[in-house]
């Protein structure tokens, strides 16, 4: 299981789609590697937070949830943390609930 961020990184001033996969417990080299993730559930809209440390905060939060959330579940899968671009959270969340 794991944890996926799919957003424009506003705390960095990031404006492009950004998608990046934290796997738990992994401690591997998958860089060059074809991987594939299914996303089971959504956590919080993305937002710009004001350092780097309370960022960091945030996502030590987002992943304590996210594994709460896959042991309460069952799964092995990813969560995803933030919408994709230009996809209101709501629809995002109501097409991903219950997969």
């Amino acid at each position: 299981g794991g944890a996926a961020y799919h957003g424009t990184r506003p705390t960095f001033s990031g404006t492009e789609p950004f998608l990046e996969t934290f796997l738990f417990d992994f401690d591997g080299d998958l860089y060059g590697r074809e991987v594939e993730i299914e996303l089971i559930d959504y956590l919080r809209d993305d937002r710009a937070f004001a350092d780097e440390a309370a960022l960091k905060g945030q996502i030590a939060n987002d992943c304590d949830q996210a594994r709460a959330v896959i042991d309460e579940a069952g799964e092995e899968d990813l969560l995803l943390i933030a919408p994709p671009a230009g996809q209101p959270a709501a629809e995002f969340a109501s097409n991903t609930s219950g997969s």
